[in-house]
């Protein structure tokens, strides 16, 4: 065993050993041991002649070569620390490596030497400093010691087992770390090293070849090349015998190739391979390859964000700790503090390294990397790891090199090499592994994709697409004016500009059903005639959707317009629709409240004009004309009052980078937002928070002007006109649609009986919200697709069901009702901004007995049903169903809602100035319990907003939790009975509390405040005349109930209105809803009258 402290000690041994066997052999030299050892002393005496003494940092730039060989082993025979750089490296970039070294000489080609102005002195136990790429555009200095090359180099001669038959490689840059493996652990084990020649590695198939003919036994490649490697054919018997992959994640299995594979892990900061795994030569099914178990002298730890280690199968951070560890960043000492940290579970004294890499330790105790902690291109303000992208595309059999990235224009592209590739094949592939978000939206063809010297891909320098290499399916055109027109409302409900293919599955280019619905309406608005939409998801291409719209065609009578014209010159007085209806009532039962308004959040990077962005926001407003809106009470009704004009403010704060965490807290907040005056136009303003480098532009708007979909509008349109280009919108508002009797029979008799939500406390609510939200794992939303796929449903029936199941616990019926809103968006608001959306009560049948298969079939069909009559208004469906009873404290079918939202990809660049879009969530609650699910781009998340009054944050935890508990049960088993699911009780028990009730019920309280009423004094008279001029009835008695005679939530709004300006008093629209009675209601009239101060 060698005592050898530094690496040029070994090699001196094995040149007295052996000085006659080879030691490199380049394109144009070979040379042996002893005369590697000879140049190198030369060499390095002339270095010390230069002035060079040890721990000096020299820098060696010159090409891949037998002679940067020897200028590397001179550099440590003057005791040098060397610094080697690739004679590509841009001279700025180079100065830096230079500057942060402060080496004192360059050696370059034919052994000269140049004195530089460089005095520092480093660890003389330090061999290298390598540069690795930073989070920002300064590299980073690692120093590499002479002790893990050594430890490296010694443990790969013996688990490789290397002997003097044996032949190495040298593919890599020299400015790569991974060129220390390749060169010093084959020569200190007396193996001699084969120099490619440049641009040898810049092709799979000269790889190849090359080394054939060098006779190269055992070589280490980048990881990408290596990839490329194992698609060719190979020669049997040839000399290579083990080929290592490294500094990439390997995306890939090799296949019947006839030489072993390693995949190695190890990072510059950890001096060199840390981690092999040696693949099997006929790969698993699925999967992507693990690197390993830890070689000599390493301790591996995946640990949890407390440093606590994770079981196995769990994911946590990896560390690596052991011998040779980099002393850390040269110049960052604050960096080195937070990367290099103490081991806790190593010898006293030892340290550890936190490499940012997300991995798991199998089954088999092999560790498998899954991925960056924050690595990946931003999207919507979060980050994406390209990684699984691309080894999902490597995993289709006709891809054999790919590359993502996300491109301003086309949103996630995918680089691809391969023969016929097909995208629609490619995203029917995708699909069924990768989340929404990470399927690629367009696919460029390539022969080769451009690398680095490393070997790496550059992705610098990865083609722009466009028409010439954009991949395109076999295009099948529309036929006919049907198949034409289907083809038209797929791409309103896609948001896209390119062809769509007759053939073409309307889920498997992203849709959902979601987007179904608004084709629905699209062909709708167009034909006359609604499909139901259970046809839609069986159809699903344009030419098969299309022949069944001819059969409804042909007995089509048409439908009355939703939509109104408006003209652009004087104020137009327009009918609220029963989404605007149902939010005027919550204001008026909340007055000077913020729940409504909702906050666009847009990062602005770049110098933003302030003038242009004040005159693009005023245009926005000129164009939409929901954002010239404003709301009038007149008494008899409420109305929409659309301006020809309204100025939009926009008001600037300059702030620090530092504050804006604080800014965004204070806009998720409902009491630091401004309420709005109702009554004036526009129901927007801006906020620009500007920066130096970036700036934050808050848009806050009120949701009686605004939905879900009209936010990509909306930026859109305003990056356009920030822009100076042109913004055309068809001038209209729509109204709601006409309902058939049909329809209302449907609701009447869906709804008949059945069960509202009691809450344990059903007081009336305070506005106070509290709010959860959790990851879903992703081993969860695998279980979600694969029940989706199973079960032939999309994620919005998985989540309306699973929540409905996990309410079973807290609501004693087998039944309840879940609404869910649904977009009722006709074609000719397409690309309008306004509020489109309708809500659809949901009830669904909980019996225990059911299998989960049986049980999502009935939430299907509850569904599509409803979406079937999707045009009767929400407050309609309300009043014919309960006959107008209800109570603000437990209004009727809204106690419980469920969301499924798609997150849009908003990124755009406009005049050097970059727009990333962000969507604050709500923040105060527009309901009891509101559950959303979302598909985000780096994966889903589960959101509860729950009044505090109801729901205690322990019960909203547990909801989320047992939603998710249910996707692992019954993925694996659809056909388990709801009786035998986690957490589902029997019919009948009690439901669990979700807070404690104390005192006296409300309606005891109530009671007790009416005091006894005779003859109707001037008041009760007056209230008596108002009462009967809302409701249409000639008289009422104290026992009167206002929804009994009649009464809805506009005629209670009315009646307020009424009071306010025949009284002069403020009453609150929730008194009509919380009294039982005529005289229950003068009582409180009565009291708010004696309390209110002289002044009124």
């Amino acid at each position: 065993m060698t005592t050898a402290a530094r690496v040029e000690q070994l090699v001196a041994e094995v040149a007295q050993r052996h000085p006659h066997r080879p030691a490199l052999a380049g394109p144009d030299e070979t040379v042996d041991f002893a005369e590697l050892e000879r140049r190198a002393s030369v060499l390095a005496d002339r270095l010390r002649q230069a002035g060079v003494t040890a721990g000096q940092a020299v820098a060696v730039r010159m090409p891949r070569s037998v002679e940067h060989a020897v200028a590397i082993l001179a550099c440590w025979k003057a005791g040098a620390v060397c610094v080697p750089i690739d004679p590509g490296t841009p001279r700025r970039r180079v100065d830096t490596m230079l500057s942060i070294t402060s080496a004192c000489a360059v050696i370059e080609p034919g052994g000269q030497i140049s004195p530089l102005d460089g005095d520092g002195v480093l660890d003389p136990d330090l061999a290298y400093v390598f540069f690795t790429s930073g989070s920002t555009s300064e590299p980073k200095a690692v120093g590499t010691p002479h002790s893990g090359i050594i430890n490296e180099a010694l443990w790969t001669a013996e688990d490789f087992d290397l002997s003097e038959q044996d032949r190495g490689s040298w593919l890599s840059s020299p400015g790569f770390a991974i060129s220390r493996w390749e060169l010093w652990s084959s020569l200190t084990a007396g193996v001699c090293v084969a120099v490619a020649g440049e641009g040898v590695e810049w092709s799979e198939a000269s790889t190849r070849d090359w080394l054939a003919q060098a006779g190269v036994t055992w070589a280490i490649v980048v990881t990408s090349l290596g990839e490329r490697l194992f698609d060719l054919d190979w020669a049997q018997g040839g000399s290579l015998r083990l080929l290592v992959t490294g500094g990439e994640q390997l995306r890939k299995w090799p296949s019947n190739l006839p030489f072993e594979v390693v995949n190695a892990y190890g990072v510059t900061e950890t001096s060199g391979v840390r981690a092999v795994a040696w693949l099997p030569r006929t790969p698993p099914s699925e999967g992507m390859p693990p690197v390993g178990k830890a070689i000599a002298n390493t301790r591996l730890y995946v640990l949890d964000d407390k440093f606590a280690p994770v079981p196995s199968g769990q994911t946590g951070e990896l560390f690596v700790a052991g011998d040779g560890l980099s002393p850390g960043y040269l110049g960052q000492p604050e960096l080195t503090e937070e990367r290099f940290l103490a081991d806790p579970f190593g010898p006293a004294g030892s340290r550890m390294y936190r490499t940012g890499d997300l991995a798991v330790v199998n089954g088999d105790g092999d560790l498998e990397i899954i991925g960056r902690i924050g690595a990946g291109a931003k999207i919507d303000g979060v980050r994406v790891d390209f990684a699984e992208i691309e080894a999902s595309l490597l995993a289709h059999p006709a891809v054999s090199m790919a590359a993502a990235e996300l491109n301003p224009g086309l949103g996630l592209v995918a680089h691809v090499v391969g023969d016929e590739l097909s995208p629609n094949d490619l995203r029917s592939f995708l699909a069924g592994r990768l989340p929404r978000a990470l399927v690629p939206t367009a696919f460029v063809s390539a022969t080769t994709l451009p690398t680095l010297p490393s070997g790496k891909i550059d992705r610098s320098r990865l083609p722009q697409p466009g028409p010439d290499n954009l991949l395109k399916d076999p295009y099948v055109g529309p036929r006919d004016d049907v198949e034409r027109e289907v083809v038209r409302a797929f791409q309103a409900a896609l948001g896209a500009e390119h062809a769509i293919s007759g053939h073409e599955d309307f889920f498997a280019i992203g849709g959902d059903s979601l987007a179904m619905a608004q084709v629905r309406t699209t062909l709708a608005e167009h034909f006359g005639v609604t499909m139901p939409m259970a046809v839609l998801f069986e159809c699903r291409t344009p030419i098969r959707i299309a022949a069944a719209l001819r059969t409804f065609v042909a007995d089509s009578a048409g439908q009355e317009p939703r939509w109104r014209e408006l003209p652009g010159d004087q104020p137009r007085k327009v009918p609220l629709t029963s989404g605007q209806r149902g939010i005027w009532f919550q204001e008026e039962m909340y007055p000077d409240s913020a729940r409504y308004l909702e906050v666009i959040t847009v990062w602005l990077s770049g110098a933003v004009n302030v003038e242009r962005l004040q005159r693009a926001l005023q245009d926005l407003v000129a164009v939409h004309p929901a954002l010239r809106t404003a709301f009038a009470d007149e008494g008899s009704e409420v109305v929409q009052v659309v301006h020809p004009a309204a100025q939009c403010e926009l008001r600037i704060a300059d702030v620090a980078p530092t504050t804006y965490d604080d800014v965004l807290a204070d806009l998720a907040k409902a009491n630091q937002l401004e309420p709005m005056d109702l009554g004036r136009a526009p129901l927007m303003r801006g906020q620009l928070y500007r920066g130096e480098s970036e700036s934050l532009l808050a848009i806050v708007i009120h949701h009686l002007v605004w939905d879900g979909t009209s936010a990509e509008v909306l930026v859109r349109d305003l990056a356009a006109l920030y822009d100076g280009g042109p913004v055309t919108v068809n001038p209209v508002l729509v109204g709601d649609g006409e309902a058939s009797a049909a329809d209302l029979a449907y609701w009447v008799e869906e709804l008949a009986g059945a069960p509202k939500v009691t809450w344990a406390d059903p007081v009336p609510e305070t506005g106070r919200m509290g709010v959860v939200e959790l990851p879903v794992p992703p081993d969860a939303v695998t279980a979600m697709r694969s029940l989706a796929e199973t079960l032939g449903i999309t994620p919005h029936m998985i989540g309306v069901g699973c929540l409905a199941l996990a309410l079973r616990r807290f609501h004693s019926s087998d039944e309840i009702v879940v609404s869910s809103p649904a977009s009722v968006r006709p074609d000719q608001a397409a690309g309008s901004i306004g509020l489109h959306v309708n809500m659809l009560p949901l009830r669904l049948r909980l019996s225990g007995h059911v299998t989960g298969r049986k049980f999502f079939e009935s939430v299907r069909r509850t569904c599509l049903d409803a979406w079937d009559h999707r045009d009767v208004p929400f407050d309609r469906v309300v009043a014919d169903t309960t006959h107008g009873r209800r109570s603000s404290a437990e209004p009727p079918y809204s106690q419980v809602m469920f969301c499924y939202n798609r997150f849009p990809r908003l990124v755009s660049s406009v005049d050097n100035v970059g727009w990333r879009v962000d969507h604050l969530p709500s923040r105060a609650p527009k309901c009891s319990l509101m559950v959303s699910w979302n598909d985000k781009s780096t994966g889903w998340t589960i959101r509860v907003e729950h009044a505090t009054d109801r729901i205690d944050r322990t019960t909203a935890e547990n909801l989320a939790d047992g939603m998710v508990g249910l996707l692992a049960a019954l993925a694996g088993k659809p056909d388990t009975t709801l009786a035998a699911l986690p957490g589902f009780p029997t019919a009948g028990a009690p439901a669990v509390p979700t807070r404690a009730a104390a005192g006296v019920s409300v309606e005891d309280v109530r009671r007790e405040s009416v005091p006894a009423q005779g003859e109707k004094d001037a008041i009760a008279e007056q209230i008596a005349q108002m009462w009967c001029s809302v409701l249409g009835v000639s008289a009422v008695s104290d026992s009167d109930h206002f929804f009994d005679q009649g009464g809805r939530s506009m005629a209670a709004m009315r009646l307020v209105t009424m009071v306010r300006s025949t009284l002069g008093l403020r009453v609150p629209v929730r008194d009509v809803f919380d009294t039982d009675s005529f005289a229950e209601f003068v009582a409180l009239v009565r009291e708010r009258l004696s309390a209110r101060s002289p002044k009124g």
